[in-house]
């Protein structure tokens, strides 16, 4: 489980279930009615409440740094799991006031581990059950069918929460589906220019700082009207996956714009465009795709964030720019220090 929020209210339950049995202990009447038996209640609460604090500690460290679970933090139900066990042993076993806790614990595995969490957590559970009556009045009849009625509940439960996991885990896979498909090009596997325009409205909403290449075939039209659609097709095909490797090795995206134009958005001021078009470069002279009179290259408009009052203008700029590449031959690119970069034949 990655989502830290709901691992939160599992910390905060524990703490409700430590003060909850602090209560019952010190309580005089409600010790007589729920049955303490024994001298290890001081040392079950010491412990769940040191790894409690840990484990809360932990989550706080976790949320500020939004790193992902520590193993501490995943084996937490095994040792909740644990602290239960211990608990129903010295507060009447099977006649245990605190036997529905086991629901809270299966709920926990679930969170974590879906539909193999509610397998091996019922199970566990099961032996527990048929080991409460050890530590209380023995495999009697009445212990018996009450351990039968217990297992039986826990079975439906959690076959019952099973099914509705897996449900929400289907809903979830389909959703997730269905956005990605509004997000790519199909034919490139690139991002949108819709996505596109969502990503860089956050930058600027956010104030990131990020460079901006647009970057369009030379020649395509030409090589579309004399080899054919098919051949257009095949070319977006094929530099698709180069366009999306070689950006995201330099820590940027690749977004189809339109036809045969495309955008790059790297994040952040220390960007090395020339890197990442030299790179660029040696990947499209190794693809597939030449034909006898027409070679593949691209020509590139370059703009940095703080070039414009808003995206738009840092847009309009890039575009510019990439007209300015195109005026000066082609295959190369327009820098926003108006350097030209003619970067497919570059040493």
């Amino acid at each position: 489980m990655k989502d830290i929020k709901t691992e939160q209210v599992f910390s905060y339950l524990r703490w409700i279930f430590l003060i909850g049995i602090l209560i019952t202990y010190l309580v005089p009447f409600l010790n007589e009615k729920i049955g303490y038996a024994g001298n290890s209640f001081y040392i079950l609460v010491s412990i769940f409440f040191v790894f409690t604090v840990i484990a809360q500690w932990q989550l706080h460290m976790s949320t500020k740094k939004e790193i992902n679970f520590p193993l501490l933090i995943r084996s937490s139900v095994w040792i909740d799991y644990g602290a239960y066990v211990w608990l129903i042993a010295i507060t009447g076993g099977i006649q245990s006031d605190f036997l529905p806790i086991m629901y809270v614990i299966l709920m926990h595995a679930m969170v974590h581990w879906k539909e193999r969490g509610a397998i091996w957590m019922t199970a566990a559970l099961v032996v527990g059950l048929w080991s409460a009556p050890f530590y209380s009045i023995g495999y009697t009849a009445e212990a018996v069918v009450t351990g039968a009625i217990q297992t039986f509940v826990l079975v439906v439960m959690s076959t019952f929460s099973a099914v509705l996991v897996l449900r929400e885990r289907r809903y979830f896979s389909q959703a997730a589906t269905l956005g990605n498909e509004l997000k790519l090009d199909h034919l490139t596997g690139l991002f949108n220019v819709r996505y596109f325009k969502e990503q860089i409205k956050v930058m600027e909403q956010k104030r990131e700082p990020f460079h901006l290449l647009i970057g369009d075939i030379d020649f395509f039209k030409v090589a579309n009207d004399h080899y054919g659609h098919l051949f257009g097709d095949q070319v977006l095909a094929v530099i698709g996956p180069i366009l999306k490797r070689v950006t995201s090795a330099h820590n940027g995206t690749a977004f189809r714009y339109g036809g045969e134009e495309f955008v790059f958005l790297f994040p952040g001021k220390d960007v090395y465009v020339e890197d990442f078009l030299y790179e660029l470069r040696n990947e499209f002279e190794c693809a597939d795709i030449k034909q006898e009179d027409w070679r593949l290259s691209l020509s590139f408009g370059h703009a940095v964030s703080e070039e414009g009052a808003g995206v738009e203008d840092v847009i309009a700029l890039a575009d510019s720019r990439l007209y300015q590449a195109k005026e000066n031959g082609r295959a190369c690119a327009v820098l926003n220090t108006d350097e030209v970069l003619p970067y497919l034949y570059a040493l």
